[in-house]
């Protein structure tokens, strides 16, 4: 986590006639040193826009009762992909065959795993990955992270305009978690300023707190710590199935 680098003030006497009062005030403002975020948690990537997993799936299982979420998903390998769905027991069934360049939207919920893999020649006789086809991909959807870290500076004016109270043709859920100790703002950002959007009654997301928005395809959001550095940003946008090993 962030360690906190700055000092407080001793207390200042105020003297007021013969009787001496210690000032028992807000100690001073304490920085912290953040380390650097990775670069997909800064708007560098998109959620699944990192080479391929493992040559086996890492064993997850889907955890049920989550909020409903839509997932986006992209073929950008040059084979068709096999999308499946991981049950609870870890078993996985087959969603869609999606070509290379194919794209689908997935009606999911938070805790649901998926897995991308490749098509199962006729003859295949098991292998290293049990006869099920290359793995491509794993994800589980989950709610958008945001830690003590520092992204690069961005710097945006605040919109001064009436929130959006319309209606929305379409309804793309996102989650955030706040993992780190402190207290953070969220904004939507347009492409030319940022709207602060209210928690509740607040405009802070508390210490280890989550909050779901309803949301649209493309949007972005970023959080700030209290100081104003930016700690993510995040795009509603496609994972990504990309090219492993001797497909590039």
């Amino acid at each position: 986590g962030a360690l906190p680098t700055g000092s407080c003030q001793p207390p200042r006497l105020d003297m007021r006639g013969a009787l001496a009062v210690v000032l028992l005030g807000a100690c001073c403002a304490v920085s912290f040193e953040l380390d650097a975020c990775p670069a997909d948690r800064c708007g560098a990537a998109s959620a699944g826009a990192a080479a391929c997993p493992l040559g086996s799936d890492t064993g997850l299982v889907s955890e049920a009762g989550g909020a409903a979420e839509k997932l986006f998903v992209r073929n950008d390998s040059p084979l068709p992909a096999r999308l499946l769905r991981v049950d609870e027991a870890g078993d996985e069934f087959e969603h869609a065959l999606l070509p290379p360049a194919g794209r689908i939207t997935v009606d999911t919920a938070q805790g649901i795993v998926w897995r991308a893999r490749a098509p199962v020649p006729a003859n295949a006789d098991g292998g290293a990955d049990g006869g099920r086809g290359r793995l491509l991909l794993e994800h589980k959807v989950q709610p958008v992270r945001i830690d003590a870290c520092a992204c690069p500076p961005r710097v945006a004016p605040a919109c001064h305009r009436p929130p959006f109270r319309g209606y929305r043709t379409t309804w793309d859920p996102v989650v955030f978690e706040n993992a780190s100790p402190h207290a953070l703002s969220l904004e939507w950002f347009d492409g030319a300023c940022e709207e602060a959007l209210r928690v509740g009654r607040s405009t802070e997301l508390p210490p280890f707190a989550s909050v779901r928005f309803i949301a649209t395809y493309g949007h972005t959001f970023r959080a700030r710590a209290a100081s104003g550095v930016l700690l993510r940003e995040h795009t509603i946008g496609d994972v990504v199935i990309r090219a492993c090993g001797d497909e590039r």
